[in-house]
């Protein structure tokens, strides 16, 4: 169902006759859904990895649990104090973290890439169908000249 609307819609943009829609055309739909999905991703890995560098909640209690040294209160370890840590347990954490590392590196330089695409979507869209996408932004009310496809 979606792969056919996405077609219709790209083959009226070709055409020059754009389709109206209430809501997202296919392509800001998709577009929407990949720009969230990257946000979370980001927030999901920011927060584990604040979790594993300072200790921050929700997880960091859990990782001073895991890498203090034995002997050390693990409320009382220090970001980055080595000397507070069990060396073996560090690294182990440190292998566990990688892959979290390396997801938040890469969602966050994709948002630098599709968050100009699709601002630059928006602009085109919104110069192609006569202004009425971003100023349904700003007041909720989207003026159509022809029934939308989506009613």
């Amino acid at each position: 169902m979606y792969w056919t609307a996405l077609q219709g819609y790209l083959s009226a943009v070709r055409s020059g006759e754009p389709q109206h829609y209430l809501g997202h055309n296919p392509l800001g739909r998709i577009s929407v859904t990949i720009l969230l999905l990257l946000l979370v991703a980001q927030a999901v890995t920011g927060l584990f990895l604040a979790g594993t560098d300072l200790f921050y909640p929700p997880l960091g209690a859990w990782v001073a649990k895991w890498i203090a040294a034995p002997g050390t209160e693990p409320s009382t370890l220090v970001p980055y104090a080595k000397e507070m840590y069990d060396a073996a347990a560090y690294e182990s954490m440190r292998a566990f973290r990688k892959p979290f590392a390396t997801l938040h590196v890469y969602s966050f330089y994709a948002l630098c890439v599709l968050v100009p695409i699709h601002v630059t979507a928006v602009v085109i869209a919104e110069l192609r169908a006569g202004g009425t996408l971003v100023s349904a932004m700003l007041t909720g009310r989207k003026v159509l000249d022809r029934k939308p496809v989506d009613e």
